[in-house]
Order: structure tokens, then sequence, then C-alpha cells
């Protein structure tokens, strides 16, 4: 067995530091990142309707019922329960914010009209 391989978004993160979240409607102050302390991304996420002089209202990360999130599908996930969203459209929110959707290319289709 050899070492594990560690997730290209969290690489990404970790180089990076925290990342603003750009999701429609909490993309004003929710921010993810990667916490050395606790080897585990995490989330502060605020509705942009929220007060901002108030606490941020939900943070996500390990606790005691959540382990160490590691993955970006798994942080995606829980993003999503939270902000009642579709988890593809936190995914690529996320990766959009790492600067790993920029990689992605995608061959433009031609049409031919007919003759």
């Amino acid at each position: 067995m050899g070492e594990p391989v560690e997730d290209e978004t969290v690489v990404a993160v970790r180089a990076c530091g925290p990342q603003p979240l750009p999701l429609d409607g909490w993309d004003q102050a929710s921010f993810w990142g990667w916490d050395e302390t606790t080897g585990s991304l995490y989330a502060c996420l605020r509705r942009n309707t929220a007060d901002p002089v108030k606490p941020l209202a939900i943070r996500i990360g390990p606790d005691d019922y959540t382990p160490a999130i590691t993955c970006d599908v798994t942080l995606a996930q829980h993003i999503a329960m939270a902000t009642d969203c579709d988890p593809r459209s936190v995914l690529t929110a996320l990766l959009d914010a790492a600067g790993l959707n920029a990689r992605t290319t995608v061959k433009p289709t031609t049409r031919v009209a007919p003759p």
C-alpha cells in the first residue's frame, strides 16, 4: 500500500488559503478553506441577507459528531444541506473558487448549416 492521495481541491486550497464561496445568496461573506489543526476542510457561511454585525450563521467542520472532511464532495454535501442548495452547484462553486474548473476544456461544437 502506498501513501494516501490527497484530494486535488485540498491541495489547491492549502496552497491558496481560505477562499470565498461564490454561491448565489451566500457569496458576500461566506468562505471555506483547510484547517491545518484539524486536518479538515471547513466552511463559514452567512446568508447575504443576514446582519453583518452578528456572528457567522453556520460553521461546517469537524466536531463531536462530524469527522474530518478531507474531500471536496463531502464538504459540498454539508454546505448543500446547510444552505438548501443543489450539491452540484455547491461543488462547482468550490471548484471555481479553488481555480480547478479553469482547467476543464470543452471542445466547441461546430454547427454546419444544411446546403
